[in-house]
């Protein structure tokens, strides 16, 4: 969610380069990835499984931003938001076929099918956390 928020509150290359600063601290080695049993620290996390998912974030966040600097509308939000998080997957399915499972069909299986709900319920609960931001923003100014 930080990643469709941060492009979405902090504009396209503000938001980019805010998740360009979450990678440079997690490939340092500061505990900033998400906990995982038996992942390893640093720039190993970049060119492990999730590696793909992590490279895309800069990308998406710099997508969600360009695009709703464009159109500020609920339904274009979820839009541009979606989106965002389907380049955060292809990118990462990408990646798990190429250096894992070299299958795009078992990849699309365990890199994105399990996350396709919970990607959906995220996009809508971003969106309405930013549109109501931007609501109560619009309405004490």
């Amino acid at each position: 969610m930080i990643v469709l928020l941060s492009g979405a509150f902090l504009g396209a290359k503000n938001g980019a380069y805010s998740q360009f600063l979450y990678l440079l601290l997690g490939i340092l080695g500061l505990p900033v990835f998400a906990q995982v049993p038996d992942a390893p620290l640093g720039f190993a996390r970049i060119i492990g499984p999730t590696g793909g998912y992590l490279l895309a974030f800069p990308a998406a966040s710099f997508l969600v931003g360009y695009l709703i600097e464009k159109k500020k509308n609920y339904y274009f939000v979820v839009f541009s938001m979606l989106l965002a998080e389907i380049l955060i997957l292809s990118i990462g399915v990408m990646h798990l076929a190429a250096f894992y499972t070299k299958n795009m069909l078992e990849a699309v299986k365990v890199g994105a099918a399990v996350f396709s709900v919970w990607m959906i319920v995220k996009v809508f609960i971003s969106a309405s956390v930013y549109y109501g931001f931007s609501f109560l923003r619009k309405n004490n100014s």
